[in-house]
């Protein structure tokens, strides 16, 4: 799997977990509603600088982005 990819499983699992609807996080990230859906089936690469926004609004480390499935550690938030 190439890191696009666990970059973009981790975003949408970390974005479900958190209650956050595609255009209500698009809204919040300063993206594209399109540009989100490339970048969770890892057809797009993002910069640091976008990682860190989508990290900070998911209350997580920009690392944890980068593990595969990290999301699946992480629970919903109340």
């Amino acid at each position: 799997m190439e890191l696009r990819e666990v970059i973009g499983q981790n975003v949408q699992g970390f974005r479900t977990l958190q209650g956050y609807s595609r255009e209500e996080f698009c809204q919040k990230a300063r993206v594209h509603l399109n540009y989100l859906g490339a970048i969770e089936r890892g057809e797009k690469n993002i910069t640091v600088d976008t990682l860190n926004r989508l990290a900070i609004i998911l209350g997580i480390e920009p690392f944890a982005l980068l593990i595969p499935r990290a999301y699946r550690w992480s629970k919903r938030k109340s």
